[in-house]
């Protein structure tokens, strides 16, 4: 007696939409995590750029014995320039906006006497931190918000 069934390899049509519903599922669930975290640590790095120009500005300003200001300008958001000539450019979506204590020019001002007033503060998409120096010993501090 002959049997008419044949076995045939592979996956059937069910199974594949399973799978590729799963897979679908997933790539949702992980695609706004992956780019929640690539923003944090762009951030991150961002954050630690504008920390040390501060410092090398810092001891630049006592070299020279002169204030250097550090301001943003409306037409570039992601560039902080430095009244020395520096511009410290930030990564693409980063933004920045300083304020200064005094509400007048909003401006860091780094002194030459090694004082630093004034908070740079760093968006990108939901992310914020701040830049920051003690008025006082100039020493650079960082703070973050969500």
């Amino acid at each position: 007696m002959g049997d008419n069934r044949t076995l045939t390899a592979g996956y059937s049509m069910l199974e594949l939409l399973v799978v590729l519903a799963i897979v679908s599922m997933l790539a949702v669930i992980a695609l706004p995590a992956s780019l929640r975290a690539i923003d944090r640590m762009t951030l991150s790095s961002d954050t630690r750029l504008v920390a040390s120009a501060i410092m090398r500005l810092r001891e630049h300003a006592a070299d020279q014995q002169t204030d250097i200001l550090v301001t943003t300008l409306p037409t570039r958001p992601g560039v902080l320039d430095a009244s020395d000539g520096t511009s410290i450019t930030l990564s693409s979506g980063t933004n920045a906006r300083v304020t200064s204590e005094n509400n007048a020019e909003p401006a860091m001002t780094i002194s030459w006497d090694g004082s630093v007033s004034g908070t740079i503060q760093l968006t990108r998409n939901t992310q914020v931190t701040t830049v920051s120096a003690e008025h006082l010993t100039g020493r650079v501090k960082v703070g973050s918000t969500q």
